[in-house]
Order: structure tokens, then C-alpha cells, then sequence
């Protein structure tokens, strides 16, 4: 399971906030993540995160990839690109 570090803020003391950091863990299985743009930057970052949690990734796109598919699946779930 993937640790995930987590900032929540939990109240106001007399106007001022605070927060406290905490890990969740996070899982992903069987679910589907389709992402538009996913073949660069932020697109492929996340991507690459939701495939390590263990969701499957449609990329739609109208470039290739910038990383092989089996490198992202290597991490975890499956993933597809579609141009």
C-alpha cells in the first residue's frame, strides 16, 4: 500500500489556523482513471501516481507519450494510450 502524505488543517484559535501533517493510505484498485493531456507534465505525473496506486490509465492525447507505458506499469496498474 502507498503512503501518502496528507495536510489538514483542524481549527481556528482565535483567528489563527493550524494544520497537522498525518500519512493516509491511499488504494486505487479497480477503479479507472481517464486523463485528457496525460502524455506530458502535470497529466503525466498523475498518471504515473494513479498507476502506482493500482488504477487502471486510459491516456487520450494527441502526443505520444513522453515515458513507455511498461515504464509506467511497472509501478502498478494497467495503462493505455489512445491518440
Amino acid at each position: 500500500m502507498t503512503q501518502v502524505p496528507v495536510n489538514v488543517v483542524t481549527g481556528r484559535d482565535r483567528g489563527a489556523s493550524f494544520s497537522t501533517s498525518m500519512v493516509a493510505e491511499v488504494r486505487l484498485n479497480k477503479t479507472l482513471m481517464v486523463l485528457t493531456g496525460g502524455s506530458r507534465g502535470i497529466g503525466l505525473e498523475i498518471a504515473k501516481v494513479c498507476a502506482e496506486l493500482g488504477s487502471d490509465v486510459a491516456l487520450l492525447d494527441v502526443l505520444e507519450p513522453q515515458e513507455t507505458i511498461s515504464q509506467m506499469e511497472s509501478q502498478g496498474g494497467r495503462v493505455r494510450f489512445y491518440k
